[in-house]
């Protein structure tokens, strides 16, 4: 009998693979990569609402490309006539 992977409980950092400038979804493992994070202050920052909220849950939560995108651009500045910059 070969011996089962153990698990270790906490959410492991996974390389993104694929453009994010197409659609797709990320998972809690790619935005640990993509923000060079442990899981302790992902999840502090997420609930503080510092990280965007998951885009879905099916059941584990999801953040499509275009959420993340705009989380990385970071915000729009906006000129005092109301048009970004």
């Amino acid at each position: 009998m070969t011996e089962a992977k153990k698990r270790t409980g906490t959410t492991q950092p996974k390389p993104v693979t694929v453009d994010l400038n197409q659609p797709g979804i990320l998972r809690v493992g790619h935005l640990l990569y993509l923000l060079k994070m442990t899981p302790n202050p992902f999840y502090r920052k997420l609930k503080a609402g510092i990280l965007p909220a998951p885009s879905g849950r099916d059941p584990r939560p999801y953040w499509t490309h275009e959420v993340i995108r705009a989380y990385l651009n970071g915000p729009a500045v906006i000129t005092s006539k109301g048009s970004k910059s």
